[in-house]
C-alpha cells in the first residue's frame, strides 16, 4: 500500500515547523545586552581534580560534578573563548546565563578525573597549559604543585582533550612569575608557548592565563603584543561584560572544600533589558 503523498508532505512540513521553532527559540536565547545593563560571566578556575581530601587547590570529581550539575539546573550555558572574545570586543551575542570552566597547570589528573565528568555533564572547558612543562621528557619533568603525584599531561593527553571538544590556552612556557621576570624573558615565555601550541594544535591560542595570576601593566602589554586576545587572572569574581582591560579578566576560584552550589548561587542575576 502506497503512502499518500499529502500525508508525506504533511509530515515534512511538521518537521520543518518544529525545526524552525527550535531555531528561533535558540536564537532568542542569545542576545545583546541593552545599554547600561549589568551583565556578568562566571569564569571558574580549578587546578587539581583528585579523589580524597579536598584542599584550597584540590577538588574531588564528585564536587566538580556538583558544580556542573548546579550550573545545568540553573540553566547556565557554556561559551567558548571565541564567543567571549566577540562579546567583549564586538558586542557579540551571548546566552542569557553564560559561563565558562577553566583549568590551570595541565595536571595529568585533569585528564584522568575531570574530563569524564565534563563529558558526562556536557560541559566543554578551557585548559591553560604551561607548554615548557609538557615538552620535557617524563624522566626530566619538574614535578610541582600541591597534593600527591603532581604530574603534568603530555601531548597525547592534550591532543585528546582537543579532540574531545575542549579548548587549549597558554599558561606561559615554564610557569614562572611573569611579574618579576625581565622583559626579554616575558617575551620569550609568551612567544614560545604560543608558537608551540600553534604548531601542535594547528591554531595559535586565543588566551593566556597568567601563572599564579601574577601580572603587571608591562606583562599585560607584552601579552597583547605577543598576539593573545585575552588575558586571565586567577581570582577577582565574575567577569563583567564591558570590562575595559581585556588582559585583566577576572575568574572565580573554586576551593575544593567550598559547597559548589553556594558558589553558583552567589552569582548575581544578569540584566538584559
Amino acid at each position: 500500500m502506497k503512502t499518500p503523498r499529502t500525508f508525506i508532505l504533511a509530515i515534512v512540513m511538521l518537521a520543518l515547523a518544529v525545526g524552525a521553532a527550535a531555531f528561533w527559540r535558540n536564537l532568542r536565547a542569545w542576545r545583546v545586552p541593552g545599554p547600561g545593563r549589568r551583565i556578568v560571566i562566571p569564569v571558574f578556575v580549578l587546578h587539581r581534580v583528585l579523589p580524597g581530601e579536598a584542599t584550597e587547590y584540590i577538588i574531588s570529581p564528585e564536587r566538580l560534578d556538583d558544580l556542573l550539575r548546579e550550573l545545568n539546573e540553573r540553566h547556565f550555558i557554556p561559551i567558548s573563548l571565541d564567543q567571549l572574545n566577540a562579546a567583549l570586543r564586538e558586542h557579540g551575542p551571548l546566552p542569557k546565563k553564560p559561563a565558562m570552566i577553566t583549568f590551570d597547570d595541565a595536571y595529568l589528573d585533569m585528564y584522568v578525573h575531570a574530563l569524564p565528568v565534563l563529558q558526562r555533564r556536557g560541559w566543554p572547558a578551557v585548559f591553560f597549559v604551561p607548554t615548557g612543562r609538557i615538552t620535557e621528557p617524563p624522566a626530566e619533568r619538574v614535578e610541582w604543585g600541591d597534593g600527591p603525584d603532581p604530574k603534568a599531561m603530555q601531548w597525547p593527553e592534550i591532543m585528546a582533550l582537543k579532540k574531545a571538544g575542549m579548548e587549549i590556552g597558554s599558561h606561559a612556557w615554564t610557569h614562572i612569575n611573569l611579574a618579576k621576570a625581565d622583559p626579554e624573558t616575558v617575551k620569550t615565555e609568551l612567544a614560545e608557548s604560543r608558537r608551540m601550541l600553534a604548531e601542535k594544535l594547528g591554531r595559535a591560542p586565543l588566551a593566556l592565563a597568567y601563572p599564579g595570576g601574577r601580572h603587571s601593566r608591562e606583562v599585560r602589554q607584552a601579552t597583547a603584543e605577543a598576539g593573545y586576545q585575552l588575558g586571565f587572572l586567577s581570582s577577582g569574581g565574575p567577569l563583567p561584560l564591558g570590562i575595559e582591560d581585556l588582559y585583566a579578566l577576572p575568574r572565580m576560584h573554586v576551593p575544593g572544600y567550598v559547597d559548589a552550589g553556594a558558589i553558583v548561587r552567589s552569582i548575581p542575576a544578569n540584566e538584559w533589558r
